[in-house]
Parts: structure tokens; sequence; C-alpha cells
């Protein structure tokens, strides 16, 4: 059994699907990396990232207050990361240096630690829904490399439509890279993303969907019905349950 909300009840009920009578439609399915399909990272690369940029701070003459590093450690994604990054580097060779030397930071640890899938989420994505869809990585880490690595290493790799990564820009333009993607083959694409921060809701989708651990706070759950979500889940059962009732058939 899942968890299933009077949010959710409520989202599904009122949905309702339009298709376009003349053109084929094809659902794809965003998926969000980090801390959706697998365990949290983030509480791995948040130090060495903070000591990355006090080193850089030192190497101009200065250095760092308590409240910056806090700062700096508290950005949830590399768009945040980047505006802190702005205030600290205000010339742009300087900001171009810095956020290499992250990168190269983020990489090395990430390659070190590796991602692993979540229980459940291996399942999920071999059967994400009673329907035909394309899947897709949403991410905002550096590279591909360790997506790829991931999947290859979990048999996974067939699955995968597309993997985009912050090579490929922000969040925010992944699903207009993926529909413009789809469009070559005339046909529409329905995007549903997932994900389990309010970044991960993307305005531009059909669909957004968060995935909270049962431990979720109240907060954690308003941010992502603020930033857009129209259904909450709580489990890899209840996505699939939702994607599989709201696909166009």
């Amino acid at each position: 059994m899942f968890k299933i909300t009077l949010y959710y009840l409520t989202n599904l009920l009122n949905w309702t699907i339009t298709q376009n009578s003349g053109d084929k439609m094809v659902t794809a399915i965003l998926l969000d990396l980090n801390n959706t399909l697998t365990l949290d990272v983030r509480s791995i690369i948040q130090r060495p990232i903070v000591r990355c940029v006090a080193l850089q701070v030192e190497g101009l003459g200065r250095a760092m207050s308590n409240k910056q590093k806090k700062q700096i450690e508290a950005c949830g994604s590399t768009q945040d990361l980047m505006v802190e990054l702005k205030k600290l580097f205000p010339q742009e060779e300087n900001l171009k240096r810095c956020a290499k030397a992250i990168q190269q930071i983020i990489m090395k640890t990430i390659s070190a630690r590796g991602f692993t899938l979540k229980e459940g989420a291996k399942d999920f994505l071999q059967s994400p829904c009673e329907g035909p869809v394309l899947l897709f990585i949403s991410s905002d880490i550096p590279s591909k490399e360790p997506v790829q690595k991931l999947l290859k290493e979990e048999g996974l790799t067939k699955l995968f439509s597309g993997i985009y990564t912050a090579e490929d820009g922000p969040k925010k333009e992944h699903v207009s890279v993926v529909r413009q993607g789809i469009k070559i083959w005339d046909q529409l694409a329905y995007v549903v993303c997932v994900g389990d921060s309010p970044k991960d809701m993307i305005p531009s989708a059909d669909y957004c969907l968060g995935l909270c651990s049962l431990e979720a706070s109240r907060e954690t759950i308003q941010a992502l019905m603020d930033a857009g979500a129209n259904n909450i889940s709580f489990s890899f059962e209840a996505v699939r349950a939702i994607i599989s009732a709201i696909t166009p058939i």
C-alpha cells in the first residue's frame, strides 16, 4: 500500500488530458537524479565546495566570513551557487576560475563516491507506467559522466532516451530541449517532471510530480506545491500510478 493524500486525490480528479487529434503524442518523463532516483550525495560535496571557494577567495588576498560560508553550503542548485559566487567574485575572470575549480572538486568527489539507486528505483525505471514512455535524466550536476556510469553499472542505459545536465543549460531549459528533440520525430511531447525539490518542478512541463520520503516535513511538501507540483507522492509505486493515470492514451 502506498500513501495517498487528499492533495493527490483532488488533483487527480480535477486533471483533464487534451490530446491533439491530428498528431502523435508521446509521454516524456524527466527524472531528477540526486535524492530522487538515488541516495542524496549533497552532504558529501557541500564541505569540499566551501573549502574550494574559501581557497579561491584567499588566493585574492581576502577571507570568507562564516556567514558567507553558510550561504555557500546552503545552496541547493548550481544556479543558487552561481548567485552567491558572483557576490564573492565580481570580476568574470575570477568567477570562471572558481567555477571551474568547483566543477573539478564536485566531479572528483562524486566519482570517488558514485551514485546509489534508491530501493525500488530500478523496478520503477524498468516499468514506469502502463503506457509507452520516453525516459530522460534531468540533473544540475556538472557532467553526464557519473550518470552514464551509474546507468551502465545498473544495466539501465538502453532505457533512457537522453541525459541532461548542467552541460546542457539550467534545469528550467531541459523541458524545451526535450520537446524540440521529440518534435524532430513528428510527435508532440507530453512532459512529466519528477523530483524531490522545488527546482525540479519546471513550469513549462505539462505535469510536475514531487517525490518525497515519508519523513518529509510539512515545509518541504509545501515548498514543492508552491513551486508548481501537481501532486506529491511518497513512493515509486505512487509515482507509477499517477503517471499511468495522467498519461495520454
